[in-house]
């Protein structure tokens, strides 16, 4: 009977099972779900652990809320290599000052954020170099704007610029680790952006001067 009962286990999720479904409304502003696969979720993993990288000696702060695709990366990546993983508190996150804290206490040397974030986070730390010493940042989700890249990579041990619709699964394209101002954005006129170099399980193809086309695999 065991042996029988072993006989018909099938693994509980093969590759090409849903991960997580995503809303988003993408490029067209029409809510829709988005299915993305483990296979998909692995290998976007695995380029990131390659470039711009994770290694077992980081503590990553995840600071992103769960229903954002990016938190992926913040939550998964750390257990993938046997990184610290430190989870912010909402009113964390929300607060310059709090946060800068945290990233002091908690030794942090990778932090995601939004630009916005990252302006907060400058605001907040006007004069006091010490909270981004040691500190790599990885910034995506919004437009970038060429005087605040200028002065994160400035501050920041290195800083990577990403780019991803959800359906590649997160980010797609890499840009790092120093911009090149001024055409250096996440998101716009692709005729106006810096995307940077596809991770090394994406193909990014340009279809025309203002369109250009992702694809994991």
């Amino acid at each position: 009977m065991l042996a029988e009962s072993e006989a018909e286990l099938v693994p509980w999720a093969l590759l090409d099972h849903p991960a997580y479904v995503l809303y988003t409304s993408g490029s067209t502003g029409r809510p829709k779900g988005v299915e993305v696969s483990h296979r998909g979720l692995v290998n976007f993993l695995a380029a990131m652990r390659s470039r711009p990288g994770l290694a077992a000696t980081d503590t990553m702060l995840a600071i992103t809320t769960i229903s954002f695709d990016i938190s992926t990366l913040e939550i998964f990546l750390p257990l993938a290599v046997g990184a610290r993983l430190v989870l912010a508190r909402r009113e964390e996150a929300a607060d310059g000052a709090v946060l800068a804290g945290l990233i002091s206490r908690c030794g942090a040397t990778v932090l995601q954020a939004t630009p916005p974030t990252w302006q907060m986070l400058l605001s907040a730390t006007e004069g006091a170099d010490g909270v981004w010493r040691g500190l790599h940042g990885l910034c995506g989700g919004e437009a970038l704007a060429p005087g605040l890249a200028a002065e994160l990579v400035a501050r920041t041990r290195s800083f990577w610029n990403l780019y991803g619709p959800t359906e590649t699964t997160v980010w797609a394209t890499v840009q790092g680790p120093s911009p090149t101002p001024p055409s250096y954005c996440s998101t716009g006129p692709a005729d106006r952006c810096r995307w940077g170099r596809p991770d090394t399980c994406t193909s990014a193809v340009r279809v025309s001067p203002a369109a250009t086309c992702t694809g994991r695999t």
